[in-house]
């Protein structure tokens, strides 16, 4: 599992290449300070070299337990996407893959990256 136990780290990703269609992404976590689940789902046009922010860091004296992370390839192009760990402006590569269009990259709650076609597990 991805923890975020400081306001300064954050989950983020970036593409390799603009894309024509942005990708999805949805992530879910839970806050063990009140013990709430929270869900994210969004695609907001900016996935390209700029990083874009998918699970925000924690408030203050809360820690952030990331379960699952699944990133889409909408578009018609192959993408090199990176997710990253950012403490403070510094990024540390959880996973870098060549996403091709139609797959998902997706990250559980027992610590695995898998790249799936469809209902097809690479």
């Amino acid at each position: 599992m991805l923890i975020l136990d400081a306001t300064t780290k954050s989950l983020r990703v970036f593409t390799s290449a603009t894309p024509t269609t942005d990708l999805t992404y949805y992530a879910s976590y839970v806050d063990l300070s009140s013990l709430a689940v929270s869900n994210i789902a969004a695609s907001n046009g900016t996935f390209d070299e700029t990083e874009t922010t998918i699970v925000a860091a924690p408030g203050a004296s809360t820690q952030r337990q990331i379960k699952y992370v699944s990133l889409y390839n909408a578009d018609s192009q192959i993408q090199t996407v990176t997710v990253v760990l950012d403490v403070s402006g510094t990024n540390t590569v959880l996973a870098q893959v060549l996403l091709q269009p139609g797959y998902t990259l997706t990250y559980n709650n027992d610590g695995k990256w898998e790249i799936i076609n469809g209902a097809q597990v690479m």
